[in-house]
């Protein structure tokens, strides 16, 4: 499906710290061209590619924007599907080092456009400043940690109240056919939603609310979605198709929540208090399954329950304020940098890049 704009999140604030699958954007034996971005805060990374993702999308292309969860007001990537051409932004903390050069990666240098002297008189103010948001990151993981250790406990809790048998009838009930092709489909995998300075961010509506079937899965909070979706992913990718997954911040090696399907149209969403799909199911075949546990909860496991969930609330939230604490930290820094850009290079920089891009062949 050609003119789609969708979001997504390829790294993401988790208990680990900061959790990276950009190497599952777009592979380096698919990748027409990869420019990595290089250059300090402020210089006009996500600018460049917020410009360039649009001017494409404008064309009639579909495209991916992969945002900041330090920032989701701020792009880390443009993925320009039907060229296979990606635009990322290749500075700390997710690191993205051509591992092709010339071949497939391009660095874009931008801090070639930088005045380094006057950069340099504010060094200690610089200094300053990434060992605060360094510190405010440290401490905003802890809290995190501490969210997951309840959030685990909660699972424990769950699996007694909502045993296997049960959990293979909801998968029964999703009634995925499988299939075996001659060749097995391909596995992405990113953030449908992240924990940021804003809050916690979703951008489910824009992945599954253009898919023309759609299995709504509403799930209380802390249940282990992947018992329940990782065979399906499986059987799926077995059958011949490419899956798109999306894992949960809170578990992000392991818990796997929604999985997206693009070429069978295909979306299967779970749902709780932190990501819902409503509005965004009309016109569409729903299929509605609701994980069922109160009528089996013991009234002492469920006040258990209760209770872990309300103190993960308050860890994630002081997580929150830590997150912002870390971003105002950056705003400073970026305010170092700034006003010793010339922005007329970048602006020259960005339509040098789009020409090239626009020199390739759409598949």
């Amino acid at each position: 499906m050609k003119d789609q704009l969708r979001s997504m999140f390829p790294g993401g604030n988790t208990p680990e710290g900061f959790y990276s699958y950009y190497n599952y954007i777009l592979p380096q034996r698919k990748a027409k061209k990869i420019f990595c971005l290089k250059g300090g805060p402020g210089v006009g990374k996500s600018t460049l590619m917020k410009a360039a993702g649009r001017y494409f999308h404008e064309k009639g292309e579909s495209v991916d924007f992969l945002w900041c969860s330090s920032d989701p007001d701020s792009l880390d990537g443009v993925l320009l599907k039907e060229r296979a051409i990606l635009l990322v932004d290749g500075t700390a903390p997710h690191i993205v080092d051509p591992k092709n050069p010339g071949a497939v990666d391009e660095i874009v240098n931008l801090g070639a456009f930088w005045d380094e002297g006057s950069i340099a008189g504010s060094r200690e103010q610089i200094i300053s400043c990434n060992e605060n948001i360094a510190q405010a990151f440290d401490f905003a993981y802890g809290y995190l940690k501490a969210a997951k250790a309840q959030h685990d406990f909660m699972a424990r809790l769950l699996d007694v109240m909502i045993p296997p048998e049960k959990v293979r009838a909801y998968r029964q009930q999703i009634g995925i056919n499988k299939g075996a092709a001659a060749h097995c489909g391909t596995r992405r995998k990113a953030f449908a939603g992240a924990i940021t300075p804003a809050g916690i961010q979703s951008t489910l509506g824009s992945l599954a609310g253009q898919m023309d079937k759609i299995v709504l899965i509403e799930s209380p909070l802390g249940f282990r979605t992947e018992t329940l979706l990782a065979p399906i992913a499986e059987d799926i990718i077995e059958a011949g198709y490419d899956v798109e997954e999306f894992y949960c911040p809170m578990d992000p090696g392991q818990k796997l929540e929604h999985i997206i399907v693009p070429d069978a149209g295909l979306a299967i969403v779970s749902c709780n208090e932190y990501h819902s799909l409503d509005s965004e199911t009309a016109d569409r075949h729903v299929t509605r399954i609701k994980i069922d546990w109160q009528q089996q909860a013991d009234d002492f496991y469920e006040t258990l329950y209760h209770s872990l969930a309300e103190d993960s609330r308050e860890n994630i939230a002081k997580a929150v304020k830590l997150l912002e604490r870390a971003k105002a930290f950056h705003d400073e820094l970026e305010g170092y940098y700034i006003p010793n850009m010339d922005f007329d290079k970048i602006e020259e920089e960005k339509h040098k890049i789009i020409g090239k891009i626009e020199e390739t062949v759409l598949y």
